[in-house]
């Protein structure tokens, strides 16, 4: 069982010690881990972790761990969480912010400076509308209308029933 937070380019790794056929996948194991900035291993077997350690694991959980546990060992991968991170460097009331991408929601254009709709707040920068859509990836932020931004990740759609 693995899985990753693929939101950020730095992913983080869970890897379960007891589901690994070590026999077989040692160069498959090897390439895994370079993908991946945190790799926590997940172990009831002290064998099976020790013999994962060729990795260089951030951290080894013995299960069942307690949230303390887990909270301890994800403060060691928080630089690399943010490191991969990708910012936005805007200007508010003649300051300069860094605005992670993934907290805008929406922008809309006020003459010509623009509202930015995020996740903590909403605040007016001094960028256009036209400056603002260059410095954002066109495949995750989409101009619906000409004075509308939208982050297609924040978008949800619900039906009818």
């Amino acid at each position: 069982r693995v899985s990753y937070n693929k939101a950020v380019d730095s992913h983080m790794l869970f890897l379960d010690a007891e589901s690994v056929d070590l026999s077989h996948n040692q160069e498959q194991l090897e390439r895994i881990r370079t993908g991946y900035g945190a790799l926590f291993v997940c172990s009831q077997e002290s064998k099976k972790a020790i013999a994962l350690y060729r990795l260089r694991p951030t951290a080894f959980l013995s299960r069942p761990f307690s949230a303390a546990v887990l909270d301890q060992a994800m403060s060691r991968c928080v630089s690399v969480w943010q490191n991969g991170l990708q910012n936005l460097e805007l200007t508010e009331n003649r300051s300069r912010l860094k605005i992670p991408m993934c907290d805008i929601l929406w922008a809309e254009a006020l003459g010509r400076s623009c509202m930015l709709h995020c996740l903590c707040r909403d605040m007016q920068i001094g960028e256009s509308m036209n400056e603002l859509a260059a410095q954002l990836p066109g495949t995750v932020f989409i101009r619906c209308q000409r004075s509308y931004l939208v982050n297609l990740h924040q978008v949800n759609i619900h039906k009818k029933q």
